[in-house]
């Protein structure tokens, strides 16, 4: 998967997030996630005065979870994006069986915002205890992508399957079982209060 897919999924996060500029926060509770180191300086930031992102998913994602969800967490590739509006820190990894790309973005952008941006295309689900919405992108086929509120603003699981025989996967590839991942990684997320 490495710095291609990594681009792309971040292009076509991008476009979708050109123009973002309101702030906020979910009211959720904040027993379930463990804390976040608060004095480790965010690898990027933005000029929004937003709240600095403060879950690192490169960081802040312990290896066991990543293996749970089937992950090699030796192949973490790290970026991030930050316009002057808003910051978001990405990781990415690949299956240990090659076929699926997971990206991990953690953003203050808000919760509002996120349903806004993706109301035409997306499915309210749950994850663990927050609302999540599940993105189905008619722009970005054979990803899929599941978001939850954090603290601060948003987490974006997203992944990419790697079908490896030139065809496009099936439809029904896209999205199978990104939500059991995206349970996995909801544990550590720290939720408002």
């Amino acid at each position: 998967m490495r710095r291609q897919d990594t681009v792309l999924a971040l292009l076509v996060f991008g476009a979708l997030w050109t123009g973002a500029t309101a702030c906020g926060s979910p009211d959720i509770d904040e027993s379930a996630a463990p804390a976040v180191t608060a004095e480790r300086t965010p690898r990027a930031t933005d000029k929004s005065g937003r709240p600095q992102v403060n879950f690192d998913p490169c960081l802040d994602l312990p290896d066991e979870a990543l293996r749970e969800a089937g992950y090699d967490p030796a192949d973490a590739d790290e970026d991030s994006f930050s316009p002057d509006e808003y910051t978001f820190l990405d990781c990415t990894w690949t299956s240990f069986d090659g076929r699926y790309g997971l990206n991990v973005l953690s953003g203050n952008i808000t919760w509002e915002e996120q349903r806004e941006k993706v109301k035409d295309y997306s499915t309210p689900i749950t994850v663990g205890s927050r609302p999540a919405l599940l993105d189905e992108d008619p722009a970005a086929p054979e990803a899929c992508a599941i978001a939850f509120p954090s603290d601060i603003g948003v987490v974006i699981a997203s992944r990419t399957v790697v079908w490896g025989d030139g065809e496009e996967a099936p439809k029904e590839e896209w999205c199978k079982g990104l939500d059991q991942t995206a349970a996995i990684i909801e544990r550590y997320v720290p939720q408002g209060g």
